[in-house]
């Protein structure tokens, strides 16, 4: 455990480190001291959390005293059919091959599908779709009551008549792709070819999926940071297929030998910037993505369940909202009459105020009359769609909506929108019923840590965690995301011996196939 301090110089935040044993070392963490400090501000109070508690050391190989996460990532191989040299989870990288059977998954599965709630469990890798028994992998997953997405490099997935079984197997899509600059895939991903079979696998989905494919899109700065204005007008072309979006700075975890250059590190704050000066109009605000579970009794409506990243450090995931206006995306700030930031404290306010008028509905003479004629129930949602309504109607700039239809036509549009709220319709939804501004995506920033910009005080919140089965106990265990990798070698080189048995190229083991199929 090293001590560590932040220190800003020039608007930028730098992580100290101060080792008895190699010296004084720093990494940038933010390229813009203003936001990231803002964003602290704003989950001050979700900070606090903790304090005076044992401190985490970073140890999570173990310690198992994290909170359940909400999401879950599972190593279900490393091989992969392209081998990134930045990339950490594939054979090459490790030295060994990581192929578990199925009864391996199926304990996994089990053991989340019995906690309520239930995590969201994405398929990882390497390459998931190298694994011949992957379908099978996914059927035990959704017996276990598990919703389940797959993180791919897309690759397969240019075979029309793979791509439609993978999609018919039920999945989400979670597609890795860096937009054009074929630069890229040719110095960062060792595979220009790659480029053409991602274009093919996105057409691909449009054609046989029903749900729309989320991005995931690494940025590296000299690479492809200047392209993103290009990038979100092919996601805006191609809307009908692509959905929300993933940004994720470069992290530097790759070997040395591995890259001829070191591509200069970019902070979330930096790729923030870079999305507001791509999009027309700018004005583009990013909250944390943490700050959206700080609303239980107003996202009971909103969210059919909580967001996955929902509780993370205000300095980790951060969100933001992009509006089609027909021809291009703009920022959802354009069609809100004060800052995101000033939306947020007036979603406390609202919170604070709900939560006091459902804990009515729970005890008393009122509460025992509303339950015994059955109105409870339809009393809570009319408060919680009457609270979301009055946020709508005090932070939405109706005028900018519906500014071309004049004010008479905007104002009684405006009450049909309420109106619609008022009946529980999610604002979303009843926006995008009388204006233009129907596809509304969801961008995202992903930081992930690596060893020289990892904070303790960031992994105690993390809601998104790794899942393996400690080879030492039998148990189900977790790791925090960003330190899963201080651990994942020797873990995962444990339970690939444990499974060595295994002779069918790690795809699964016979004796386990059998018996799972005769249950």
């Amino acid at each position: 455990m090293v001590p560590v301090h932040r220190q800003e110089r020039g608007n930028r935040v730098y992580l100290v480190k101060d080792c008895k044993d190699c010296g004084t070392s720093e990494t940038l963490i933010s390229g813009n001291a203003r936001v990231y400090n803002k964003k602290r501000s704003l989950m001050s109070s979700a900070l606090q959390e903790g304090r005076g508690k044992k401190s985490c050391k970073i140890n999570c190989s173990a310690c198992n005293a994290h909170k359940v996460p909400s999401m879950v990532f599972l190593d279900i191989t490393n091989r992969c059919n392209m081998n990134c040299p930045i990339c950490i989870n594939n054979t090459p990288s490790m030295g060994f091959t990581f192929d578990p059977p199925l009864n391996y998954f199926k304990k996994i599965f089990d053991h989340f599908g019995s906690l309520n709630p239930r995590p969201a469990i994405k398929l990882f890798g390497g390459e998931p779709t190298l694994r011949e028994d992957l379908f099978e992998i996914i059927n035990l997953a959704h017996d276990a009551g598990l919703r389940v997405a797959v993180i791919t490099n897309g690759v397969r997935l240019a075979d029309p008549d793979y791509c439609k079984q993978f999609l018919d197997s039920g999945v989400s899509v979670r597609l890795s792709f860096d937009g054009h600059n074929r630069r890229l895939y040719t110095d960062l991903r060792n595979s220009p070819q790659s480029l053409d079979s991602k274009l093919k696998a996105i057409e691909n989905i449009g054609r046989f999926g029903k749900e729309k494919v989320t991005l995931m899109t690494m940025v590296a700065k000299g690479f492809n940071d200047h392209e993103l204005p290009e990038f979100l007008d092919y996601c805006h072309s191609n809307s009908h297929t692509l959905g929300n979006i993933c940004f994720m700075p470069l992290a530097h975890t790759w070997a040395k030998n591995r890259l001829s250059s070191t591509p200069e590190r970019i902070t979330s704050e930096d790729i923030e910037s870079i999305i507001e000066q791509s999009v027309p109009g700018g004005k583009v605000e990013f909250l944390p993505a943490g700050i959206l579970n700080h609303f239980p009794s107003l996202t009971k409506h909103l969210f059919k369940e909580l967001p996955s990243f929902g509780g993370a450090h205000s300095n980790c995931e951060s969100i933001t909202f992009l509006v089609s206006n027909g021809s291009q995306f703009v920022s959802i700030s354009n069609y809100i009459n004060k800052s995101a930031f000033q939306v947020v404290e007036n979603m406390k306010e609202k919170e604070a105020t709900l939560a006091k008028r459902l804990g009515r509905l729970e005890t008393g003479a009122v509460a025992g009359l509303l339950s015994g004629l059955g109105l409870k129930k339809p009393a809570e949602r009319l408060m919680i769609n009457a609270s979301i309504a009055g946020l709508v109607l005090r932070n939405a700039d109706f005028m900018s909506i519906f500014s071309s239809r004049g004010k008479f036509s905007a104002y009684f549009t405006s009450m049909k929108i309420l109106g619609r709220i008022m009946t529980g319709t999610h604002p979303f939804r009843a926006f995008g019923r009388y204006s233009k501004a129907g596809n509304i995506i969801q961008v995202m920033v992903l930081p992930f840590e690596d060893k020289t910009n990892m904070e303790s005080e960031r992994l105690k919140h993390c809601p998104t965690h790794f899942a393996y089965i400690d080879p030492a106990t039998d148990k189900v265990r977790t790791s925090p995301l960003c330190s899963w990798p201080l651990f994942k070698n020797d873990i995962m080189s444990k339970i690939a011996a444990r499974y060595s048995s295994s002779k069918n190229n790690g795809n699964s083991e016979l004796k386990d196939n059998a018996a799972l199929q005769n249950k």
